[in-house]
C-alpha cells in the first residue's frame, strides 16, 4: 500500500475542531504546518532538539503566519526520563548537506546499509524531557523519532490517555543501536488501548495508524 505523506486524511473524522497536535521529531517543521493548515483552530506542539532544524521549522513557521503563530515550538527531544545533555547524531547527505529526517538519540547502525545516502556527523547533546512534564493533553501525536518511540511513549502516559490517534514511524528490525521493532512498538500501543488502523510499511520501515479502542 502506496504511503501517504500526511495522514490528515485518515484521522480528520477523529479529531475536535481545535486539536491538541504533537509533532514529535518535527525536523524542518513540514508537517507541523500542514497539521495547522488542516485545522485552523488547532494547536501543534513541535518538538525538535537539532539547532539546523529548529532554524529551518522557525523559518517556515514565520513565513507562514497563518499556521506558523499556531505552533509552539520545544526545542527539546523526548524521552522516558528527563536529562540535560543526552547524546545525539545528526544526519546529513553527500558532502555534508543537511539531511533533516534521520537524526537520532541512538547510534546509527543499520540505518547505514538501509540508506547509504545518509550519513552522520559528529554527535552533539541535546536536552530530553518527558511528553507528560511538558504538555496537558494531546488528540494526536505525530511520531518520528527515529529509534525513541518506546521511550516517548514511556514518558507519554498520561497523556496518552486523552489521545485519539497515533501517526508513527516504525522500523521491521532495528535501525540504530538499541531502537525497539516493529513488533515491540506495537505491543507498547496495544497495551496502551489503541489498535491498529492502517499500515504502510515495507521490508524495513514505514508508518503506522493507530486509535483509541
Amino acid at each position: 500500500m502506496k504511503r501517504p505523506s500526511s495522514p490528515i486524511s485518515l484521522i480528520a473524522p477523529l479529531m475536535p475542531s481545535a486539536p491538541i497536535v504533537v509533532d514529535a521529531g518535527a525536523a524542518d517543521g513540514a508537517d507541523s504546518i500542514r497539521y495547522a493548515e488542516a485545522w485552523p483552530r488547532a494547536i501543534v506542539h513541535a518538538f525538535e532538539p537539532f539547532p539546523a532544524n529548529l532554524d529551518a521549522l522557525r523559518r517556515r513557521a514565520l513565513a507562514e503566519p497563518a499556521a506558523g503563530d499556531r505552533i509552539v515550538v520545544h526545542p527539546v527531544a523526548l524521552g522516558a526520563e528527563r536529562a540535560e545533555a543526552a547524546t545525539f547524531y545528526p544526519s546529513v547527505q553527500g558532502a555534508g548537506k543537511p539531511w533533516p529526517w534521520s537524526g537520532s538519540l541512538m547510534a546509527p547502525g543499520e540505518h547505514r546499509a538501509a540508506y547509504p545516502w545518509v550519513s552522520f556527523g559528529e554527535p552533539i547533546t541535546v536536552p530530553v524531557v518527558r511528553l507528560d512534564d511538558e504538555i496537558g493533553a494531546a488528540d494526536f501525536l505525530h511520531i518520528d523519532v527515529q529509534g525513541a518511540e518506546i521511550a516517548l511513549l514511556q514518558g507519554a502516559r498520561r497523556v496518552l490517555e486523552g489521545v485519539r490517534a497515533i501517526w508513527i514511524e516504525v522500523a521491521i528490525s532495528p535501525l540504530y543501536e538499541g531502537q525497539p521493532a516493529r513488533v515491540e512498538v506495537a505491543a507498547f500501543l496495544e497495551a496502551a488501548g489503541f489498535v491498529i488502523r492502517a499500515q504502510y510499511t515495507d521490508d524495513v520501515d514505514g508508518d503506522e495508524l493507530w486509535i483509541r479502542r
